[in-house]
């Protein structure tokens, strides 16, 4: 469902947003190196940071598109 979903991606979504905004720089020089310094510095909180803020924004969205999924194939 959407909550496993919406925590499970949060990590890859913390290490592609830091790589974005730092790769490439002396911060960071792969994705990989990004979520293991993220993890040895900061810690596994670090890399669920605004995950439950994913799942609020995530949830709603796919009831209203199940709702409507469902009203659409009855006719």
């Amino acid at each position: 469902g959407g909550i496993p979903a919406g925590l499970l991606v949060t990590p890859m979504d913390v290490v592609k947003t830091r790589w974005q905004a730092l790769g490439g720089t002396e911060k960071y020089q792969s994705p990989i190196d990004c979520f293991q310094r993220t993890l040895s510095e900061e810690g596994w909180e670090a890399l669920f940071a605004g995950g439950w803020l994913r799942v609020a924004r995530i949830s709603p969205q796919l009831a209203v598109t199940l709702a409507v999924y469902d009203a659409l194939t009855r006719y």
